[in-house]
């Protein structure tokens, strides 16, 4: 069991995913086990991460055999997509799903997400895609979107948490107890912030198989590096009630930066400066062009990192290092608590 999300933004790409392991025991008198250890979520390429859920010993095995492939497969300067080839890379994972699974179809989602160029553009878009075992089946891709995966994403708090995040109203009395009085649904997003409101507002659920504690990995395109902080704000500030307007509001666990921009609204307020307040006029004019001259696009071009945080729970006492990274990190560990796959599945 697990709960386990890769999102898309306008700014980048973004995966949260918990630690717990669920080992249910096939005699059904025995209560399940839960432990925080294992890793869900990979770096498999330098501009692709993959996250599973599901069965932990396929999912474990896949991502380290893909990890070795890639390696070998692409050369120094090439990049992973999937641009033409899905139905090659589907026959791949169902290969590979057999060579471990000769005879069983156990339960595993395979979440891919990556940063690619398209076709012949130079800027890095974010893009995320999950695989459904047993046939590997897709499920979204695009620019900007949410895709979740795992048990978790039955639990009624959780998929409040991403219908909010996909700008569609969450139910009435979840809307009440975990975004408050907000005023609107935003309807994009920053990386980061996707990030900040899964694992804060998800640390405050709880559902058997999923831990309190959340890996996340975050990859952020170049945009605040466009211009300088100062031009920004100075843009920022000048646009202020000329259609753009920011505020802060509150969930229960998070701070939301809000901002809106009307550009017919902003059209109408500067045909009045024209005449009414010419001064106005010229310091929003001024501060566009500041922006316009200062603006370097060469950021969005580049691979930037993917950037990994562990995000404790007070209740939890978990490192990166002790998760299970490997299948025979797993077994050794199963090992040491007395564990017997044979007498259960081992599921995250």
């Amino acid at each position: 069991m697990t709960w386990i999300v890769g999102a898309t933004a306008f700014n980048g790409l973004v995966c949260v995913a918990d630690v717990q392991a669920t080992f249910e025991y096939i005699d059904k008198s025995r209560k399940p086990r839960y432990f925080n250890c294992v890793r869900k979520l990979h770096k498999v390429y330098q501009n692709l991460y993959i996250g599973f859920s599901g069965d932990i010993r396929s999912g474990l095995l896949m991502i380290e055999r893909l990890q070795a492939q890639m390696e070998t497969t692409y050369g120094t300067n090439e990049l992973f997509d999937i641009e033409g080839q899905l139905s090659i890379l589907q026959a791949h994972l169902v290969k590979t799903y057999r060579e471990f699974n000769p005879n069983k179809d156990p339960q595993l989602d395979l979440m891919f997400f990556w940063l690619k160029q398209e076709g012949k553009s130079l800027f890095y878009e974010p893009a995320c895609m999950r695989f459904i075992a047993p046939h590997f089946g897709t499920s979204g891709i695009g620019p900007l979107q949410i895709n979740q995966s795992g048990s978790g994403k039955h639990s009624a708090e959780f998929q409040a948490l991403v219908d909010f995040l996909s700008g569609r109203p969450p139910r009435e009395d979840l809307r009440e107890k975990i975004f408050g009085n907000i005023s609107v649904i935003p309807s994009m997003w920053t990386a980061s912030k996707i990030r900040t409101l899964l694992v804060k507002e998800g640390s405050n659920v709880s559902h058997a198989g999923v831990s309190k504690t959340f890996l996340s990995v975050v990859a952020e395109l170049g945009w605040n590096k466009t211009v300088s902080g100062a031009t920004h704000e100075r843009v920022m500030n000048a646009l202020q009630g000329f259609g753009f307007e920011k505020w802060q509001e509150k969930t229960r666990a998070d701070t939301l930066h809000m901002y809106s921009f009307d550009l017919n609204e902003f059209i109408a307020k500067i045909a009045e400066l024209v005449d009414k307040d010419p001064e106005k006029l010229n310091e929003i004019v001024e501060a566009i062009h500041a922006f316009k001259a200062e603006e370097n696009l060469t950021p969005l071009c580049e691979l930037p990192d993917f950037n990994e945080t562990l995000h404790h729970h007070d209740a939890e006492n978990i490192s990166i290092s002790n998760l299970c990274f490997r299948w025979s990190d797993m077994e050794e560990f199963m090992i040491r608590n007395g564990i017997r796959l044979g007498e259960c599945t081992a599921t995250a």
